[in-house]
């Protein structure tokens, strides 16, 4: 019994509906992520769905299986892509903070450090004398527009306090997006 040779049109259908299958199945094996976050690539998947459904009736029953599958996945990714898109939003946002807040923790460190090394330049009480033990005519010219030591190493005391707090204050925000 000889067989009947098969129309070079159908032959041609399930070749394309091999190739369709092979594009669907290596963007769902390699390119999920990348189909969930480009709206371009959703729309190319739809069309390839579109295209594997012209030729279901020529599929074998493998190809028939895979595209009830795909189907399903499509069917999932047109109702749910609303929410994958904010999920991803609210994921970019929350990446965006945390680098914020981590930045404002190192700038606030630096600060802190800037402070401790300034608050070590200045001695514990003023220097009344100049090195020789008797004051200079300069050196109590000088000491008349000069700012209190003593003053100033209170400012940087409370400066560091109030930097310390806003060092907290940032930790305890970078832990809260974690």
């Amino acid at each position: 019994m000889a067989s009947t040779p098969i129309p070079y049109s159908l032959l041609t259908g399930y070749r394309r509906a091999g190739a369709i299958m092979q594009c669907i199945r290596d963007l769902l094996q390699h390119e999920v992520q990348f189909l969930l976050e480009a709206p371009d690539m959703v729309d190319h998947f739809h069309e390839l769905m579109a295209d594997f459904k012209e030729y279901a009736a020529h599929l074998t029953f493998h190809q028939s299986a895979f595209l009830s599958m795909a189907i399903m996945f499509d069917h999932l990714l047109a109702s749910d892509y609303p929410l994958f898109k904010q999920v991803q939003e609210l994921t970019d946002k929350k990446y965006q903070d945390r680098t914020k807040i981590i930045d404002q923790l190192v700038q606030t460190r630096g600060e802190i450090t800037t402070l401790e090394t300034t608050a070590g330049f200045y001695p514990d009480g003023p220097a009344d004398e100049d090195m020789a033990g008797t004051p200079s005519s300069t050196s109590v010219d000088m000491r008349k527009h000069k700012r209190d030591p003593k003053a100033d190493h209170d400012s940087i005391r409370a400066l560091l306090e109030k930097k310390r707090e806003v060092l907290s204050s940032l930790e305890n925000q970078k832990m809260s997006l974690i």
